[in-house]
């Protein structure tokens, strides 16, 4: 049996601590439990409503929180002195085991979420995501918007809404600290994931993009976003660095000849690399948007750009690119202890040790690693403009 929350401490020389708790989330949590869509969204703005319960002596005063929520996790993350990270440690852990909500605060909090909501409508990643695993994955909790029109949320109990998060608590959460002292030294609370105890989320139905390729027609429109999207081994693979040393590559400028043509020639501003994990397997993309006339010529440019071991020649720039990514995200403390947090909930033999390994690794490694276990790139993916 999973503890209910684990705990890791990672030391670093820092002036603050980082904290990051990882709880089941998103649309993992709520094919999981049954609840609709946006159900954990709406939860992680109740649970950042109990900053208002706090005194004015609270741990809390003067660190940074902030709450977020994806596919797999909700996450909350706190930047503190590090003598206040004992007792903010010891708050998360309340605030998550014992989650306190009224009818009153659901109903104020619905309005903020239709806010946020219409904030992001033009932001091309929270569509971009639903539509790939829903070609990678059809018909899974990963092809789920991670928020769903806010009047589903309207008629919710305040009971339905504790059992969901009950059944959260029970599927575990993990606690992770970056910084200069250990926050649960001498508290007896500390409890380090064993192998094994990471959740398991439900099966995907994954479908290869090279088994089922996507339509490749450029609908009529006068804007549409344009998606490339490669798979790459996910968070349980031992050879998860693979996915970062892609992604790092691409957004490091390997393919910046590529880029510069696709600016010249078709105006556009900005191309977009993200990676994006689940359990089992993860997607590289490269998004942009453009006007549908070119969209063609757009799609394949794109597609060249992700055949990264044919532009680097001899290893070492992409080794580069690769490495420099990793440990651009290593020596972030905030991102170093998020990631951690979801390895540890998710994945605990595939935490921090892997990439660090890897960042010091010659160039032939990197090269092979990639060669060995990145897909081959995926038909692109021309998505209308809504």
């Amino acid at each position: 049996m999973r503890p209910t929350i684990t705990h890791r401490w990672l030391e670093r020389p820092l002036a603050n601590t980082y904290l990051c708790l990882a709880t089941v989330g998103g649309p993992a949590l709520e094919q999981l439990v049954g609840a609709p869509t946006g159900t954990s969204h709406l939860l992680e703005h109740l649970l950042f409503r109990r900053v208002e319960t706090e005194p004015p002596d609270s741990p809390l005063r003067g660190a940074r929180l902030g709450m977020f929520t994806s596919r797999e996790t909700m996450q909350v993350d706190v930047v503190c002195a590090p003598e206040a990270a004992p007792g903010i440690v010891a708050l998360l852990e309340r605030w998550w085991l014992d989650f306190r909500l009224t009818a009153r605060l659901v109903a104020e909090e619905l309005p903020v979420i239709r806010e946020e909501l219409a904030e992001r409508r033009f932001e091309l990643m929270p569509r971009l995501w639903p539509l790939v695993f829903g070609r990678y994955a059809p018909g899974s909790w990963a092809a789920r918007p991670l928020s769903g029109p806010v009047e589903d949320l309207a008629g919710l109990g305040v009971d339905q809404l504790l059992d969901w998060q009950r059944a959260a608590v029970g599927l575990g959460a993990h606690l992770s600290a970056v910084g200069p002292r250990d926050p649960w030294r001498g508290s007896g609370r500390y409890t380090e994931p064993k192998p094994g105890d990471a959740v398991s989320l439900p099966d995907l139905p994954w479908t290869s993009f090279t088994s089922s390729p996507v339509p490749r027609d450029v609908p009529d429109a006068d804007r549409v976003v344009v998606c490339c999207a490669r798979e790459v081994p996910g968070r349980r693979s031992p050879h998860a660095a693979a996915g970062h040393c892609l992604n790092g590559a691409l957004d490091r400028g390997l393919t910046v000849e590529i880029q510069r043509e696709l600016k010249r020639r078709h105006a556009i501003r900005s191309i977009e690399y993200r990676q994006e994990f689940l359990a089992d397997r993860a997607v590289v993309v490269a998004v942009t948007e453009c006007r549908g006339e070119v969209a063609a010529d757009v799609c394949q440019l794109l597609e060249r750009s992700f055949d990264v071991l044919r532009h680097d020649v001899d290893a070492a720039s992409l080794a580069a690119a690769g490495a420099g990514y990793l440990g651009g995200y290593l020596d972030e403390p905030k991102t170093l202890a998020q990631y951690d947090a979801r390895a540890g909930l998710l994945a605990v033999d595939a935490a921090v040790d892997t990439p660090t390994a890897l960042r010091d690794s010659p160039p032939e490694t990197i090269r092979a690693l990639v060669r060995d276990h990145v897909a081959p790139a995926g038909p692109a993916i021309v998505v209308r403009r809504r």
